[in-house]
């Protein structure tokens, strides 16, 4: 998945676009439950990154995680 947004003057954040989404929805409802599923991703969908270098209580920007990554994992869950 690109996960790697880029608007016109070059700011980046990560984010899984409503084209991806709907491409994945779909090709999850013809997908096997049993099924593995490895997914690729360039920001991570989770991570305790900030927690670890920065301390328990460090928000992420928007440049370090996808942020729309929990509508992902609600929709692989049935998957897990």
């Amino acid at each position: 998945l690109d996960t790697c947004m880029l608007d016109e003057q070059g700011n980046y954040w990560g984010e899984i676009d409503s084209e991806q989404i709907t491409w994945l929805d779909n090709l999850l409802r013809k997908t096997d439950k049993k099924q593995p599923l490895v997914f690729l991703t360039h920001f991570p969908i989770f991570t305790i990154y900030g927690q670890y270098t920065e301390g328990t209580t460090k928000s992420l920007g928007k440049g370090m995680i996808v942020a729309n990554g929990k509508e992902w994992a609600e929709m692989v869950r049935p998957y897990t």
